[in-house]
């Protein structure tokens, strides 16, 4: 943000939207959280670094203000090159912290150090879900990529830094219609899904971007100021499911339509840790999350369809993977209990495949489907409790190592607690 403005803006516009019993809680320190503590992520690095110190240091010795980026590729053998969230790790820290002190001060009813907890972590969802810093904070300083992605012949404004242009000022908004959601029953479940809505601003910043810039060059101000609201709003949701949930964990009131909300999460929805980098044809670059499609030999999507019991059915919850293929996710200990979810290669792609489904716990095998040479589904359930680090693998067999009918499905796959 370029000033306080911004922070202070959503900060308050959350503030409203959490409800009455909540705001209550906090009526005393409303207006330090909107004008002081949110701003606290800037201030520890200036004259008040002694004041917010306490708050913005987490036990690592870091503060949640660490670059970090979008999306990162590592080489390291050929069939061995992966893709790494660079946000991944650090967002679940931060989440996880800030919401665990947040409950702690509410539940001792420090009240005053529970909104300066809140506060840092306002401005870091903030901070990241500015069109300038979503792409990761290498890429935002200069945005250099920006300007060779959309040129522009008026050479002062190409000099012009982007940065500050793309995290100007806000339009008034409000969050009146939105109930903030319930994200987990504890601080690592929340934190877990957090990551989620956290990626979901992620992206709907980035979208804003092009437009932004295109609006600056032809100076009209009122849509860059309209798209970077509405980067803002989306923000300033996630905010407010982050403080409602802290609010829920601490004073243990959870309506039960909430609760039975997040006893199924759709892995395919979900932000994998680490997945495969250089995938086999044609999944060369593979899109994971919400990615619900195979992909024909000239890389065109095709739904998913398995052989059920005899009849073709088409899903629309899943993944349509190459082999040899492995996706990670690091999931919340003892939170979920089983994985469920439909195995088989395609019903029309998967003609002469032959791969076999793995799934690991700790890296540890815990299902092997053997060899698959059929588009005959077969349902698995298989238990996880107490995993943290989670796989999904398919492998090829020697004798198809590199075929295109290796095009295996896993459909709606989820974990269950």
């Amino acid at each position: 943000m370029a000033d306080g403005k911004g922070h202070g803006l959503m900060t308050r516009v959350v503030f409203k939207s959490l409800p009455k019993w909540e705001q209550k809680i906090w009526k005393s320190e409303k207006q330090n959280l909107e004008e002081i503590y949110c701003m606290y992520g800037d201030s520890y690095f200036g004259d008040k670094k002694e004041e917010a110190a306490p708050y913005m240091e987490m036990p690592n010795g870091n503060t949640p203000m660490v670059p970090w980026q979008y999306r990162f590729f590592k080489k390291t053998a050929p069939g061995k090159d992966f893709c790494i969230c660079g946000y991944y790790k650090l967002a679940r820290k931060v989440f996880e912290y800030y919401i665990s002190k947040i409950v702690e001060s509410l539940k001792m009813s420090k009240i005053s150090d529970s909104a300066k907890f809140a506060g840092v972590l306002a401005h870091f969802i903030e901070d990241s879900g500015c069109p300038s810093h979503s792409i990761g904070v290498d890429l935002g300083i200069d945005m250099e990529i920006i300007k060779l992605l959309l040129p522009t012949k008026n050479k002062e404004k190409q000099l012009m830094q982007f940065h500050n242009i793309l995290e100007g000022e806000y339009e008034k908004f409000s969050l009146k219609r939105y109930k903030p959601k319930l994200l987990g029953l504890n601080a690592k479940e929340s934190s877990f899904n957090l990551l989620e809505r956290f990626t979901d601003m992620l992206e709907n910043s980035v979208k804003q971007i092009l437009p932004m810039v295109e609006a600056f060059y032809k100076d009209d101000y009122k849509t860059l100021k309209k798209h970077l609201t509405e980067a803002g709003k989306f923000s300033s949701q996630v905010l407010a499911d982050a403080f409602h949930t802290a609010f829920c964990i601490a004073y243990q009131k959870f309506e039960e339509k909430e609760k039975k909300e997040l006893e199924r999460v759709k892995v395919n929805r979900l932000t994998p840790y680490r997945w495969t980098g250089w995938a086999p044809y044609p999944y060369f670059y593979p899109v994971i999350r919400n990615s619900n499609m195979s992909l024909d030999k000239g890389f065109k999507p095709v739904p998913l369809r398995l052989n059920i019991d005899g009849k073709i059915k088409e899903f629309k919850e899943g993944f349509g993977l190459g082999a040899p293929f492995e996706i990670t996710y690091l999931l919340p200990k003892g939170v979920y209990k089983k994985f469920h979810s439909y195995i088989a290669l395609h019903s029309d792609l998967g003609k002469g495949g032959e791969i076999i489904f793995k799934v690991k716990i700790n890296d540890r095998v815990v299902f092997n489907s053997g060899v698959i040479r059929d588009d005959k589904a077969r349902e698995i359930e298989i238990k996880i409790e107490n995993g943290e680090k989670f796989s999904l693998i398919t492998q090829p067999t020697k004798n198809s190592f590199g075929k295109f009918g290796n095009q295996a499905i896993w459909a709606e796959p989820i974990l269950i607690k």
